[in-house]
């Protein structure tokens, strides 16, 4: 997860991560982003999937929609790479 400071959708040179916030899993399963932004969830069952974020924890001034998800496919022995945003409020 990233601050994507000029809202353009895409992670762009020296956007910093959002570290500490916390990305929940088909409503039920959490996990912690480190300093980088990045987060896992080790053992997900093959199918489809959906994200979301806790808004509390984005620093100050950023925020993820409240009530937003991210469908997920997760496939038979792979990594589903998933790059999720934070918005600047206005």
């Amino acid at each position: 997860m990233y601050l994507d400071s000029n809202d353009n959708g895409r992670r762009d040179a020296g956007e910093e991560g959002a570290a500490n916030a916390v990305v929940v899993l088909n409503g039920r399963f959490q996990a912690g982003t480190n300093g980088d932004g990045r987060f896992e969830f080790p053992s997900v069952a093959v199918g489809d999937h959906f994200l979301t974020v806790v808004p509390g924890n984005l620093p100050l001034a950023w925020s993820f929609p409240p009530g937003t998800r991210v469908d997920v496919h997760v496939g038979v022995r792979t990594q589903t790479r998933v790059e999720l945003w934070a918005r600047r409020l206005r």
